[in-house]
């Protein structure tokens, strides 16, 4: 869960609109409650997430120039 939090601190960084920052929110929280049920995530999951990562840090990278 540690990952998880360190994508909310990333999004959070990032300035996104409220609306964004609040779905990305609640689909953050819904792979935790997975993760903490079965144990594990999807393969796409887990795509989806780097991908967020990614573009998160992108965003604070260039808000910071």
């Amino acid at each position: 869960f540690r990952k998880l939090n360190q994508l909310r601190d990333s999004l959070k960084k990032a300035n996104y609109s409220a609306g964004y920052a609040e779905q990305t929110e609640l689909f953050i929280n819904s792979i935790e409650q997975q993760a903490t049920w079965r144990f594990s995530i999807t393969d796409g999951q887990m795509v989806a997430l780097n991908r967020m990562y990614k573009k998160f840090n992108h965003r604070i990278k260039e808000s910071s120039r």
